[in-house]
């Protein structure tokens, strides 16, 4: 069922798994399990864990769920702080054997979250269902500028997540694509990992007469605040005309178990009531073990909601039972006294663009930085006479935070971010904690002094004594420093409000922030183009005319791009949001079936249909290219990634017979592989031959290139990507590891009842 959380111990399973193993064992549930006894709300025995998971050699979600809920969880903690607990430990098990070379890494942790969410929790390794799929991309593409159809396409029906964010990989070249996908995976984990505590299909009882009950299926999303229903359109259009009702969690809602239904010769089991208010449902879970899930997660809501009223009225402890798993071994339910609030803030996107055009109006000058005069001239301008040259300085002082003198676009979006969007209001602690530190800075120098500091504190908390000032100014100063930055100033007395001055610049401070957020609102992102044009005058609309009087050299009317000065990485500026990704040429084959060997170290066969030729396109290795098979030249690039099984590195020379004499005469014939370490293969010499990379789009269609590799580029190749070192030539420097099992397979073609061998050929 989808949006049970606890299928990320399934993932982390798969991941400890040195063969990837398509079937899950009790030991990889067991090694998973052992990584949890650390963490501060577990209670770990393993007699328990033995007792209840040795009459089988596999183990299925709903038995692990029931030991989770009620042996692994300690006494007095609740459900929704151990799970988080468990999650963030098996994202840790599971990072290092994803490949996301163009994706930030905390931008891939949202992602792991949200897709286990969507998962088939009945599924090893998990997968996610193509209507499930479908939609999650769609919402990608709200904001991520990505070809949808064919992304859908090239995953197939039923999709790991290790393919899925390879594939996304593909489709993100550029730091807009990067922007762009962070805010889409934020809005979609903010509605779907952190909003949401349990989603799933159950029925909902109407009265029909006294006797009778009818049951509908409704899907059902459960937040802190209320339990909503939908009919079953909801997960084909995911849109609110499928709602069909709610009842709002209060400290006032009752919960209660009932006795199974019988309705029109069906059984309707897991019954339980919820009712609110004048809000009243009937639910049927379909199992006892399913309604204990529910209702120990909407009993933590209630009590979330009870925090403030000791009169609430919750369900008797002996009303939800202990689990009891498929041997019939009976655990005991657990006590959840902990009180514990969820607080979310609303996430507010900034559009860059206006953010651009006001930052614009203040450079008077163009040259992409604000010094303190433009800084000044432009708020006299708008008719804010009220504040000063001097206070102008502090505020200037405060947003320069590198302290360079100027003000980079970057500092500016960050003083949007912080003080005007992110706290709303003019009284809130962050606008208060600058108007403090502005008060106390007396010369306006955008630090404070022991004199300042001591000044300020006595006007605050006159009966406070000078050694204690002193000392607390003293355990904030960097190390031969003699004042104090802004970032400490906040550091220390962001949980201490008593000492916020409500005198002071706040008013000016508050004004001033109040017409830059009304200049943001009236500003149009459009203006921007027109800016631009004006600043790159000299190069928009270009022409150069030759000896003829014809145009030899023009430009369009608008600039592709405008950097204002900072730091950039060269992938920032060399990648083009306009320019599509680069798909290597290579050659699609349907109907193509992989067949693991019976055992480790022994070949399986690939299975190509009896119509393929066997030749398959070249290219030239770049970046670009290798990148839709999740590759990279690691020459230069300073990314770090984590290496799961220790390497070694050495050179291999490739004799000019090695295809012919070794692959096919004594292996058993040309093929390909993959496993779960990673590669470095750098040619250490021109003609190196063609290095084979591949990958599967869906159950059934593989995609080859054979690439030229330039000399002395080292190629990394993350683990579990297919490829083939059976056409290179000469000496190639190699990483690899021995510490894991190879998944080889022959290439063969099925002519009805013979196989045969064949080897690839380039064109």
């Amino acid at each position: 069922m989808p949006g049970e959380p606890l299928v990320c111990v399934w993932e982390a399973a798969y991941a400890l798994s040195s063969d990837n193993n398509k079937r899950l064992t009790v030991s990889h549930i067991k090694e998973v399990t052992l990584s949890f006894k650390d963490l501060p709300s577990v209670e770990y025995s393993e007699r328990k864990f033995n007792r209840l998971f040795a009459c089988s050699d596999k183990v299925k979600l709903v038995n692990y769920k029931s030991y989770v809920h009620s042996v692994l969880i300690a006494s007095d903690v609740r459900l929704l702080q151990l799970l988080p607990e468990i999650e963030n430990r098996c994202w840790e098990i599971c990072r290092n054997r994803y490949d996301s070379t163009n994706i930030p890494d905390d931008v891939a942790e949202m992602l792991w979250r949200i897709f286990n969410r969507f998962a088939d929790e009945n599924t090893f390794p998990v997968l996610i269902p193509a209507e499930e799929m479908q939609f999650l991309i769609t919402c990608l593409g709200e904001k991520l500028e990505i070809d949808k159809k064919r992304m859908i396409n090239s995953l197939g029906k039923n999709t790991t997540f290790a393919t899925f964010l390879n594939t996304l990989n593909g489709f993100v070249s550029s730091p807009a694509h990067i922007r762009a996908l962070r805010s889409s995976v934020s809005n979609i984990h903010e509605k779907f990992v952190k909003n949401f505590i349990k989603w799933g299909w159950m029925h909902i009882g109407t009265k029909l007469m006294s006797k009778f009950t009818f049951w509908e299926e409704c899907w059902f999303v459960l937040t802190n605040e209320r339990l909503s229903y939908y009919g079953k359109s909801f997960l084909a259009d995911r849109s609110g005309s499928s709602f069909k009702g709610e009842v709002i969690i209060t400290s006032e809602t009752r919960l209660e178990p009932l006795p199974a239904d019988d309705f029109l010769y069906k059984s309707y089991s897991g019954c339980f009531k919820l009712s609110s208010n004048q809000d009243e449902l009937e639910i049927s879970c379909g199992t006892d073990i399913e309604r204990r899930f529910w209702m120990e997660l909407i009993l933590e809501s209630i009590e979330t909601s009870s925090c403030a009223n000791n009169d609430a009225i919750l369900p008797e402890k002996n009303h939800i039972k202990p689990f009891v798993v498929e041997d019939s071994n009976k655990v005991s339910a657990i006590n959840k006294n902990e009180k514990e609030t969820t607080e979310s803030k609303d996430v507010i996107e900034i559009e860059e663009e206006k953010l651009k055009v006001i930052f614009m109006k203040l450079d008077k000058d163009g040259n992409g930085i604000l010094d303190k005069d433009e800084f000044f001239k432009f708020f006299s301008l708008v008719g804010m006479n009220s504040m000063s040259e001097e206070n102008s300085n502090q505020v200037f002082d405060s947003i320069d935070s590198d302290k360079s003198g100027n003000i980079s676009f970057d500092e500016f979006v960050k003083y949007f971010e912080t003080a005007i969007f992110q706290e709303g209001e003019g009284d809130s602690v962050s606008n208060r904690l600058r108007d403090a530190f502005l008060s106390a800075d007396r010369d306006g120098s955008g630090t404070i002094n022991v004199k300042e500091y001591i000044e300020y504190m006595w006007e605050q908390k006159r009966g406070v004594a000078l050694s204690k000032l002193m000392k607390t100014f003293e355990s904030i100063q960097q190390s031969g420093d003699e004042e104090i930055s802004y970032e400490k100033f906040q550091e220390l007395f962001k949980d201490d409000p008593n000492v916020l001055s409500k005198t002071g610049p706040s008013s000016t401070n508050e004004n001033m922030n109040k017409m830059l957020k009304k200049l943001y609102d009236d500003s149009n992102s459009d203006e921007l183009a027109e800016f631009l044009k004006d600043r790159w005058s000299s190069f928009s609309s270009f022409k150069r005319k030759g000896a003829s009087g014809k145009v030899v050299m023009s430009s369009p009317d608008e600039m592709v791009a405008d950097f204002t000065p900072g730091s950039y990485s060269l992938m920032d500026l060399a990648c083009f949001s306009d320019v599509p990704p680069i798909e290597p040429k290579h050659t699609v084959v349907n109907g193509v079936k992989w067949i693991s060997g019976p055992e480790p170290g022994k070949s399986g066969k690939c299975v190509f249909p009896s119509d393929f030729d066997g030749k398959i396109l070249c290219d030239f290795g770049t970046n670009e290219t290798l990148r839709y098979y999740g590759c990279s030249f690691a020459n230069g690039k300073q990314e770090k990634i984590s290496l799961l099984y220790r390497h070694g590195i050495t050179d291999f020379l490739y004799a000019n017979k090695y295809l012919d004499d070794y692959v096919k005469l004594t292996n058993g014939g040309s093929g390909i592989e993959k496993h779960p370490f990673s590669h470095l293969d750098c040619p250490m010499e021109d003609d190196s031959g063609y290095f084979i990379l591949g990958k599967f789009v869906s159950a059934d269609e593989i995609h080859l290139t054979a690439f030229r590799i330039p000399k002395l580029h080292a190629l990394y190749v993350p683990g579990n990507v297919i490829h083939s070192n059976d056409y290179l030539k000469g000496k190639w420097r190699t990483m690899l590891s021995d510490e894991a099992t190879i998944d080889h397979v022959h290439l063969v073609k099925q002519a009805k009842d013979t196989v045969n061998h064949f080897t690839l050929e380039f064109m």
